[in-house]
């Protein structure tokens, strides 16, 4: 998942708080991040934009 994330840089790779957060928003159930969303009733089609 993070590796979709990943913003290269010249010596290092460099992920955003927001790119982590985007790449979470779009897991589905069984996954456990979805799950917790789910439960905390997160609209996440909403939050993407």
């Amino acid at each position: 998942m993070l590796e979709a994330a990943v913003k290269p840089n010249r010596r290092k790779t460099e992920v955003t708080a927001q790119q982590v957060l985007t790449q979470i928003l779009t897991l589905e159930p069984p996954d456990p991040a979805a799950v917790l969303l789910g439960a905390l009733d997160v609209g996440t089609s909403e939050v993407r934009g």
